[in-house]
């Protein structure tokens, strides 16, 4: 398998047809001023999932949370609560993670998870 970008995972379609419900939610904190604390969350919901094993689910639901925190980070860069290296560190921590969920999805089906990355 090739190694996966963060593109790849924000284009990813969660494999094929389901039914049931993943929730994800993301929430960070930051402090704007001394007592002045902003929350920045984003959830999102993976609805229609059936027949779903096991390895299936964990990849679409880090990938899911992999996108949501994404999605905060990129607020959080935008307020400038966090710096454009803190930005890169946490997205290659992200995409790192989500090399690591591949694997152990190809080692549990030993099958690429070219239904969810193309």
């Amino acid at each position: 398998m090739k190694q996966l970008t963060m593109e790849d995972i924000l284009n990813s379609d969660f494999g094929s047809d389901y039914e049931g419900d993943i929730r994800v939610i993301f929430q960070k904190k930051t402090a704007i001023k001394q007592y002045e604390p902003e929350l920045i969350e984003v959830e999102m919901t993976l609805r229609d999932l059936k027949d779903m094993n096991g390895a299936d689910r964990m990849l679409s639901a880090g990938t899911l949370l992999a996108q949501a925190e994404y999605v905060g980070l990129v607020q959080l860069l935008a307020k400038k609560h966090i710096s454009q290296d803190e930005f890169q560190k946490r997205k290659q921590s992200l995409v790192d993670g989500m090399q690591a969920l591949a694997d152990k999805y190809i080692a549990l089906t030993g099958e690429e998870p070219t239904k969810f990355f193309k």
